[in-house]
């Protein structure tokens, strides 16, 4: 009963962030660029086959994630020892 007005909530805030960029106009990428990310497709499809492509980027990410947040803690954590009153 709760769940639904929260998502109607959650919904309308996003719209509401994301509305005036659907005031632009609609924005093209440049022909080099998208044949650029062809053919990178292209050779990471050739390399697929060989190596698993998906599996690394995902490994990859996993990592970059847990390290990222490993850093955030420590970070705050130093923070917190720089205020005087808590030890």
């Amino acid at each position: 009963m709760i769940f639904t007005p929260i998502i109607n909530i959650l919904y309308w805030v996003i719209y509401g962030l994301l509305y005036p960029i659907s005031l632009l106009d609609n924005a093209t990428l440049p022909v080099a660029l998208t044949g650029a990310f062809t053919i990178a497709g292209q050779y990471l499809s050739n390399l697929d086959k060989i190596f698993p492509i998906a599996t690394i980027f995902l490994t990859l990410g996993s990592v970059i994630a847990v390290e990222s947040g490993i850093a955030i803690w420590k970070g705050i954590q130093w923070l917190i020892k720089k205020i005087p009153t808590i030890n």
